[in-house]
């Protein structure tokens, strides 16, 4: 910075000065050090409160503050402004010392019988939902958040709503805590977060790797962190063929696409624009299968809007009989109609009732492309062999040397046998995956390998100067 005075002669009579102070600033500058996230095990959720009691728990600002046990839920019924300020809504604290160090996220299993949106708070802090999934108990929603360390005297749920007849109720299930994210299936499907700091989104590397296994057709794909949005389907699976239990497979489950899937995911658990439909299927027979999709929106049990895509079939084609492949389905926008909080977007798949193969599904994904950044890479699946089947994949931020990034594949720990897939590999190649200075998510799915190690490496960004 430069300080330099600006000399008046009144305002020295007046024993008055005015300095202009410049700052030089640069657009987008980054850090000097190069911040490593290192690979962590995926841990197991811990309960922290089964709601089967109402030890510890109160109703601040509501009317008639009642809490009782309701079906092994924590309850609150209200009436009117209940949390103050003209807001219809309603607040659930529990008063407990929750140790978040090293669990960093919290989850809680709540319902309301009105739509409702919902703000959790640790210690009076407000903190931004990272995930959404199915709670443990048929009609919850759970939803993640993110901790800071040795928090968590006062957890409180607050939820806010359009005035509602009747009496209204908002219950709370279960809180738990995880050291990370749990998994959405198996060992398969992994989420991670990463809190990058600076000011402003910054590239970065993302590095999956498996010592022993190849790790199959890869999915990688980050995006900002907020508004519960989690990128698999099968959590959201509403009706279909028998389902199967498969601990093989991404999801942990498989059944037919004979009498289709749907899905129906929470407007709430997936935010609105471009999104690419992917899934992961296997066919009995080698051959061209007919896949149909669909996509509508609907409130109140009824649809509102068209629907998307029904008439749109995309083949797939499976070289070999017996296989899984992940593939591409179609891409379209969301929402189909705007509804509100209690409505949903139903996602529908059906293989080709002329089909003579048997097609199964594992999971399907939705994936926020004005939100985050996809990469798809074939690394092969198997015993690694050097040029053939890689256990490791990274995939690298722009640079000079590499100005639009890249994908690597490996075998060696140094990486000294790395090279780039040849293009039928890489389904698709939006490198340069982003991290929000504010939190992102990472979801990377390897069906080849079980619980993959996931690290990161990435500069810090600023909007005008280098903050460290």
């Amino acid at each position: 910075a430069d300080l330099k005075p600006e000399y008046d002669d009144e305002r020295e009579q007046a024993l008055f000065r005015i300095y202009t102070l410049t700052f030089q600033a640069h657009p987008w500058p980054r850090s000097a050090t190069k911040i490593i996230t290192p690979a962590v095990a995926t841990a197991s959720a811990t309960v922290v409160n089964n709601g089967s009691s109402t030890t510890g728990w109160t109703a601040p600002n509501t009317a008639s503050p009642v809490v009782s046990v309701v079906s092994g839920a924590v309850q609150v019924a209200y009436d009117g402004d209940a949390i103050g300020g003209g807001y219809d809504g309603a607040r659930l604290r529990l008063t407990s010392t929750v140790d978040t160090d090293p669990d960093h996220y919290v989850g809680v299993d709540w319902k309301s019988s009105v739509p409702a949106y919902q703000f959790f708070l640790v210690d009076g802090a407000s903190l931004t939902e990272v995930r959404r999934e199915p709670g443990a108990t048929a009609g919850y929603t759970r939803s993640w958040y993110s901790v800071a360390a040795n928090s968590g005297t006062t957890l409180e749920l607050q939820t806010v709503h359009q005035p509602a007849t009747g009496t209204p109720t908002l219950s709370i299930d279960q809180i738990l805590k995880s050291a990370t994210l749990p998994n959405t299936g198996t060992g398969r499907q992994l989420s991670r977060t990463i809190n990058p700091g600076g000011s402003v989104p910054t590239e970065g590397d993302v590095i999956v790797q498996h010592p022993t296994s190849g790790l199959g057709q890869t999915i990688v794909f980050t995006h900002p962190s907020g508004g519960g949005y989690s990128p698999p389907l099968r959590q959201w699976r509403f009706s279909s063929d028998t389902v199967t239990p498969d601990a093989s497979v991404v999801s942990g489950n498989t059944n037919q696409l004979t009498g289709g899937n749907e899905y129906r995911v929470p407007v709430s658990a997936i935010p609105d624009g471009d999104v690419q439909l992917w899934a992961r299927l296997y066919s009995s027979a080698a051959g061209t299968v007919q896949i149909f999709w669909a996509a509508d929106s609907w409130m109140g049990g009824v649809q509102v809007g068209d629907t998307q895509g029904g008439v749109f079939p995309t083949a797939v084609t499976w070289a070999t009989a017996a296989t899984w492949q992940i593939v591409f389905l179609g891409r379209f926008a969301l929402p189909a109609a705007k509804v509100g909080p209690a409505g949903f977007h139903r996602i529908a798949l059906q293989r080709d009732t002329n089909a003579t193969a048997s097609v199964y599904v594992d999971d399907a994904w939705l994936f926020a492309m004005d939100k985050g950044r996809l990469t798809v890479v074939d690394a092969g699946s198997g015993t690694p062999t050097v040029g053939t089947v890689a256990n490791r994949l990274r995939i690298t931020a722009p640079s000079l040397e590499e100005p639009h990034g890249g994908i690597a594949l490996a075998n060696a720990s140094d990486w000294s046998d790395s090279y780039t897939p040849p293009t039928p590999r890489v389904l698709c190649d939006q490198v340069g995956h982003r991290f929000d200075p504010d939190g992102s998510n990472v979801l990377v799915v390897t069906p080849g390998a079980l619980d993959a190690s996931v690290s990161l490496e990435h500069f810090r960004k600023w909007h005008t100067n280098a903050g460290d």
